[in-house]
Formats: C-alpha cells, structure tokens, sequence
C-alpha cells in the first residue's frame, strides 16, 4: 500500500507505526524536539524493510536488473536472481540481519539515476523489497488488467496463495433509473382575518338570497352585495 500510494523511488527505508506515536510526535516537535528525537532514536517505529524502486519503463515479465545478496556475518546464504520488469521481488531479512546489496540495472531501468547500485542494508519485519513496476506506476488499462495485476502484486509481497478475482465482480452493475419524487403542492394558508370576512360574506349572501326575490332587492341592499363582492374578489 505504501508503494502504490506514494511511488516512492530510489532507497527507501519503510517504517510502521504499531503505537500511534507519529502525531504526538508533531504536536510536541516545536515545544521539546529532543523529545522526538529520543523516541526515534528508541526505535519507537518498528522497520518494515528497505524498497529498492527503479524508475523507467519495464517490459513486463522482462529482465529488468541483477541482483546479488550477500548477508554479512556468514548468517545465510548468497542469493542470486534475475528480477523481471513489472513485478516485485522480496528477500526477507530479519531486523538483526544487515547485508551487501549489488543490482544491475539493464533495458532503461534506473535507481536514482543510475544504472548499478552498491548498498548495505538493515533488515526489517519483511526485508528487502525491489520494486521493478517502473515509475508512474503502470496499473493497467482497464478494469480486466488490473483485476489481473494487483493479486500478482499481493502475492509476490505477502507470499500468500495467490487468489483471482471473480470475473463476477468485474461486470458493469445495471444501471438504476432515478426518479424525483413529486413535490406535493402544499395549501395556501389564508389570514386569519380573511378567512373570517369571507365567511360573513357567504352567510350575508345566504341570507339575502333566502329573505325574497332578486326583484325586491332595494339600492341598500345593493350596495351591501356590491361591497360583499369587492371583498370576496
């Protein structure tokens, strides 16, 4: 995860941080910086391994480099091995264990700028890990390519059985089709006062309907209805 997020290049000592010390850490650096150092200085983080990134273009399942090994303190033996392009490669040394590191480079692939590198190194909870993917990172063009790759990936660094992806899980879902819910129209609230006046309207209306005929209605009357309208409209 540390390789795929950062792409780091060239020499890289990969640390973990098992007691959450690394954000303490910041916030106690400007007050008492001699604190931080003696907490690393503690070993407080605990060593993952060293990562060997070479930069360029690999050919997949290409040689990419040499590497030879040689463990110091006679504690195992010389390793020699071929490291193809698109892969990682992993030695494992323990964190007591250091040892001399030669790789050749070869097909355009470089470690920070050149083609052969001479290091020793300390081990770590995994090792020694060379990172041959080339740098950007290649993760493949589609969703089929990288189902095939980051398993193999997995695989080469934890060296649990290598497991495929479902081909299942690769296919497109259906798409959904999203409806907006109606918004429902709410009633309009009239006054209070409004309300009132129009039902002494209607009950004025009634009774001058009930009370005789529309001929017999006088100017008053008239007059009334009228006002009744103006308020009504």
């Amino acid at each position: 995860l540390i390789l795929d997020a950062l792409q780091p290049t060239g020499v890289t000592t990969l640390h973990a941080d098992p007691y959450g010390l690394v954000s303490a850490m910041g916030a106690i650096a400007t007050q008492e910086p001699s604190a931080v150092v003696q907490l690393l200085d503690n070993d407080s983080l605990s060593v993952i391994g060293t990562a060997i990134s070479l930069t360029g273009r690999p050919r997949l399942d290409k040689p990419v480099a040499k590497i030879k090994i040689i463990p110091e303190d006679d504690e195992g033996d010389v390793v020699e091995d071929v490291i193809l392009g698109g892969h990682l490669w992993t030695y494992h040394l323990a964190g007591h264990q250091s040892a001399k590191v030669t790789i050749r480079c070869r097909g355009g692939m470089r470690i920070n700028g050149k083609r052969k590198l001479q290091i020793t190194l300390r081990g770590g909870t995994l090792g020694i890990i060379v990172d041959a993917r080339g740098r950007p990172l290649m993760t493949g063009r589609n969703v089929h390519e990288r189902a095939a790759l980051f398993p193999v990936w997995v695989h080469e660094v934890t060296g649990d059985e290598l497991r495929d992806v479902d081909p299942t899980w690769l296919e497109k879902p259906p798409e959904k089709l999203v409806t907006k819910p109606k918004s429902e129209k709410k009633p309009r609230r009239r006054g209070r006062w409004r309300k009132q006046q129009e039902e002494t309207a209607d009950d004025l209306l009634d009774q001058r309907l009930m009370g005789g005929n529309a001929t017999e209605t006088t100017e008053t009357e008239e007059d009334e209805l009228g006002a009744l309208r103006n308020v009504l409209s």
